[in-house]
């Protein structure tokens, strides 16, 4: 799902296109113009953020990994872990969709488990914290008393989320500057 056959052809037919989300290509392309976010160093800082705060026992709700973002945030998370030396721990490798229902449908699976939760969990983004939050309640469980959760985007919605959702907020101007 990192290409589409629409993109393809405008490119093809010599239109200039701007797009984001999507791996860089392989050979120069003048006309296709591809932004991405450093997904890999902010899922990095993330994980840096939480370790900082004392959390040894660190899970994520991922995005659509068929996205490039996706894949891009769950090798920082990897990466992350590895820099702080902290354990992984598969069952605490939760899917997702970069939606509130998917990250709202993972959270609820992990918690319906009955098993050792970890002390924080990472979303691949805000929405999909947001979900997770809805579930976190739903088991009566506090955040960050019992469970920590931070997100990725600086949506602006973090402030009335309750408690208010930590966020890792992404500098839209460089991305634009390249």
């Amino acid at each position: 799902r990192n290409r589409g056959p629409l993109i393809d052809q405008l490119v093809a037919d010599g239109h200039a296109v701007g797009v984001f989300d999507q791996r860089p290509p392989s050979r120069p392309e003048p006309n296709r113009v591809v932004a991405n976010f450093d997904d890999t160093g902010t899922s990095r800082a993330v994980i840096a953020y939480l370790a900082s705060l004392g959390h040894r026992e660190i899970g994520i709700i991922d995005g659509d990994r068929a996205r490039y973002a996706g894949v891009m945030k769950h090798r920082g998370f990897l990466a992350g872990m590895r820099a702080n030396n902290l354990p992984v721990n598969a069952g605490w490798m939760l899917s997702g969709d970069f939606q509130s229902d998917g990250g709202y449908r993972a959270m609820r699976a992990l918690l319906a488990a009955g098993g050792r939760l970890p002390t924080a969990m990472a979303a691949a983004n805000d929405n999909t914290a947001f979900g997770a939050m809805r579930a976190i309640a739903e088991f009566g469980l506090r955040i960050p008393e019992d469970l920590s959760i931070i997100g990725v985007d600086g949506h602006p919605f973090c402030q009335y989320a309750r408690p208010p959702l930590t966020t890792f907020e992404y500098d839209f101007s460089a991305v634009i500057r390249g």
